[in-house]
Formats: C-alpha cells, structure tokens, sequence
C-alpha cells in the first residue's frame, strides 16, 4: 500500500503531464529527509547530483519516463 505523500505526488505528476508538454519533473532534497528520497524513489525518480547547499548535503532527482503517468 502507497502512503498519503506517494499517492499525492503521483496525482500530481498524472494532472501535471496531462495539462503541460513536459519531458521531466526535478525534486530536491535534503540527504537527511529519508522520507523524500524513499518516495521519490518508489516513483522511479532517478538520483542526478549530490551536493552541498549551506554546508547540508542535499540531492537532486529527476522523473524523466513521463509516459508512463
């Protein structure tokens, strides 16, 4: 069973790629918010970058197979 967060993101990627002509959706995300990376992982979110932002480590994600919502 889907949480509340993955069901939400993922009506949200199905209504966003009905209504615009877009070939990715990026997410960012503290390394530290295990929550965040787990969703965006569970809906194929691919890891693009780590990286440092004010000294925390943060990544950065993208969503590119758009057909498939």
């Amino acid at each position: 069973a889907q949480g509340i967060g993955t069901f939400a993101v993922r009506l949200f990627i199905e209504e966003f790629t009905k209504n615009f002509e877009i070939r990715q959706i990026g997410a960012f995300t503290y390394d530290s918010n295990s929550a965040s990376i787990a969703l965006l992982n569970s809906l194929d979110f691919k890891l693009v970058e780590n990286f440092s932002e004010d000294g925390i480590g943060s990544s950065y994600f993208e969503l590119q197979r758009l057909e498939l919502y």
